[in-house]
């Protein structure tokens, strides 16, 4: 249970119970990454709309998880045109967080209210 994270559904039934999968090179057992205890940055990176590894745990997860199957790839290169993708704290979209910031009152909200 300590495991669990909003996830899409894609993710989610590619994942299924396993909290490891495979080592490609050396044929062990490699955990996955763990969203309450590691950080994103310390195992992926974005090269456009591609999620990169930085390490073998990052490596297994995005086989795992297929993060690049090409509708993953195209999902995410919409969510970052419309500035929603990487995520930003405080909940605001990159285009509203703009628009915030050159005193503009309107901005988009993610609830689309």
């Amino acid at each position: 249970m300590s495991n669990l994270a909003y996830a899409c559904v894609p993710c989610n039934r590619h994942k299924g119970a396993d909290v490891a999968s495979i080592n490609g090179r050396s044929g062990g057992i490699i955990r996955l990454f763990h969203p309450r205890k590691d950080r994103w940055t310390d195992h992926f990176r974005l090269k456009g709309s591609v999620v990169e590894p930085c390490t073998e745990i990052g490596s297994a997860t995005i086989r795992l998880l297929r993060l690049n199957a090409p509708e993953r790839i195209v999902e995410r290169r919409i969510l970052q045109d419309l500035g929603y993708y990487p995520p930003r704290l405080g909940g605001l979209p990159l285009h509203s967080a703009r628009k915030a910031s050159t005193g503009s009152t309107a901005t988009a909200r993610r609830d689309g209210k």
